[in-house]
């Protein structure tokens, strides 16, 4: 799950860098789409390496978790900053929704807890891939 989640969001990366790359064609050096190109191409790299270090930590059992957590922060930040940008949603939220979306969160964090507690690689990774999607859904909700 870990792997296709890093190879989604190199997929999610590249065609990010597409579009700037198609708004940012014939225009002059200065021109704002210039920067959208420069940041959605550091983040297809930053997409890129992480998913060779997934590759990596696949092989390696004892990092699984670690990797999990790292790929899931990762991801967030960019969640982040797509919910920081002035891009106008493709939906709106009610409240109801937006309340709602807070039961992934507790459930998360439950998960988080327990993970802990049993210090097992499994655990702490499928805390990681729901936590990724609470945390997500959330922002989406929000934005």
């Amino acid at each position: 799950v870990v792997l296709i989640n890093a190879i989604k969001d190199v997929a999610k990366a590249l065609s990010d860098l597409i579009g700037a790359t198609k708004g940012a064609a014939s225009k002059p050096a200065d021109d704002p789409s210039m920067y959208q190109l420069k940041g959605a191409a550091k983040v297809m790299v930053t997409n890129v390496t992480s998913l060779l270090k997934t590759v990596k930590a696949v092989e390696d059992e004892a990092t699984r978790g670690t990797r999990a957590l790292e790929a899931t922060i990762e991801y967030i930040k960019q969640e982040l900053t797509v919910f920081q940008s002035n891009e106008v949603p493709e939906k709106t939220s009610s409240p109801e929704e937006s309340i709602r979306m807070t039961k992934g969160i507790t459930m998360a964090t439950a998960k988080a807890v327990a993970a802990g507690n049993s210090c097992r690689q499994e655990d702490v990774i499928a805390t990681a891939n729901l936590s990724r999607k609470a945390v997500a859904d959330m922002l989406t909700a929000c934005k």
